[in-house]
């Protein structure tokens, strides 16, 4: 069986950090949104290598060690080029998992809709915030990267791959004003993956959303070698 990541309820933390991220305060220097490691609870390094110390938080919850985070912080306070002191506003885990090689798929990992509302990368992760169609609330979704191993190598193509776990249903191709949608945050590690020998390598992504495939180019990773 093809190992599967099961994807919870995110649309609520998902929300929030998106209506966080859209408020500032005159008495911060500014607001900041962003992918992070966290090295301990009151301490995150993002994938830009700045490091933020918590001075005060806004939401509930603890940083994990070790846990990578999407945060939205008001900076505080500048102390020196690379550290910070912040107030946390709010943060989400995004899913994150390994791509999977399509070479060694032994069954479909999904072909239900599913929708890329951003995308980006950084840290060695191709990032994202994608939207799915809730037809029953609670309903457990798997959500993959498939990774086209045997395709050339002069670009890396993936496929996001989502299964609803629901048989028969697909969204209509009409807006639907009942439809319920929810919203997460993924980070997929692919840095590793990039062919030996190469610092930068092209990124081709597609997904299945309305009966048809998207296609996202013009990305690409960069590695220090």
């Amino acid at each position: 069986m093809t190992s599967r990541t099961i994807l919870k309820a995110f649309a609520a933390a998902a929300c929030a950090l998106l209506a966080a991220s859209c408020v500032f305060y005159d008495s911060n220097l500014y607001r900041d949104t962003s992918m992070a490691q966290v090295v301990s609870p009151n301490r995150i390094v993002l994938d830009s290598g700045l490091e933020y110390t918590i001075v005060d938080q806004k939401c509930d919850g603890t940083l994990e060690t070790g846990t990578r985070v999407i945060v939205v912080c008001d900076i505080v306070k500048k102390r020196s080029a690379t550290k910070f002191d912040v107030k946390l506003i709010s943060f989400a885990v995004p899913l994150n998992k390994e791509a999977v090689r399509a070479s060694t798929l032994t069954e479909s990992l999904g072909e239900d809709p599913i929708f890329i509302n951003n995308l980006w990368v950084s840290g060695g992760y191709l990032n994202m915030r994608f939207t799915v169609r809730e037809f029953e609330e609670g309903k457990t979704h798997y959500i993959n990267l498939e990774w086209d191993d045997a395709a050339p190598i002069d670009t890396l193509r993936f496929t996001l791959r989502h299964d609803d776990g629901i048989d028969g249903i697909v969204i209509p191709s009409e807006v639907d004003d009942s439809a319920v949608y929810g919203a997460a945050y993924a980070t997929f590690p692919i840095e590793a993956i990039v062919p030996a020998g190469m610092k930068e390598i092209p990124i081709k992504l597609k997904w299945n959303w309305d009966k048809e495939y998207c296609i996202k180019d013009g990305l690409s990773i960069s590695v220090a070698r």
